[in-house]
């Protein structure tokens, strides 16, 4: 490999995310591995992608400072978060202790005619939670799209709650209770530890680990040698 003197040494990506666990909240942490899971098809750099196996693995075998909140956040990373957002809002649901979520489920009407793609179902429940952005809002091709998507799934038997930023970003624990009341749920218990760890506020001036501005997208983006 030839020498570049302006090659700048960096972490692996979940080396990154390890050496940040004690600096970012906990979110940030699962938002952080959602991301690392994304399908590598749907990322700007294929070098940041990481397998369910390469996570479990590891998690297994991390050490250090940090390794306690890294190990809790990997036992929370699930494949088909698209956004921080999609992430936080999930997070709310295991924060009341809410049933497993269907992510990006592909949704089909009595005929078999597909409906669409939404953020999150509970498929018992026959629930889905949606997270809008603010395309979703200033952009009318976008929010006459999501009107006949949405009314689509509600004719097939399907009930829907829209969750904004606002709804999401201040209490981990007040978004999964608007979940449980949408559904009829009632709330379970989660471990005092997880609890505490859920809830430290991520606030709307968090830089999402995408951003390429902050140091821990700087390394994340920089791949490997």
């Amino acid at each position: 490999m030839p020498e570049h003197d302006d090659w700048i040494p960096v972490s692996a990506p979940l080396d990154a995310v390890l050496q940040s666990a004690l600096q970012l909240p906990f979110c940030e942490l699962v938002v952080a591995l959602d991301f690392l899971l994304l399908n590598p098809s749907e990322r700007y750099d294929p070098h940041l992608y990481v397998t369910r196996d390469d996570l479990k693995i590891f998690a297994a075998q991390a050490s250090g400072r940090g390794t306690v909140r890294f190990r809790e956040a990997a036992a929370l990373a699930r494949v088909g978060a698209e956004s921080r957002m999609e992430t936080l809002m999930r997070l709310g649901n295991a924060r009341v202790g809410g049933p497993e979520l269907r992510l990006q489920a592909e949704l089909h009407d009595g005929q078999g005619c597909w409906i669409g793609r939404f953020d999150a179902a509970d498929d018992e429940a026959r629930a889905i939670f949606e997270y809008d952005g603010g395309q979703h809002l200033v952009s009318l091709q976008q929010r006459r799209r999501d009107a006949v998507k949405l009314q689509a799934a509600r004719d097939a038997g399907w009930r829907v709650r829209v969750f904004f930023a606002d709804d999401v970003l201040k209490s981990s624990l007040a978004t999964g209770r608007r979940m449980l009341h949408f559904t009829g749920r009632p709330e379970r218990p989660v471990r005092p530890m997880l609890a505490r760890l859920l809830d430290e506020r991520s606030g709307d001036r968090t830089e999402p680990a995408t951003h390429t501005s902050s140091p821990m997208s700087r390394t994340l983006m920089s791949g490997h040698e």
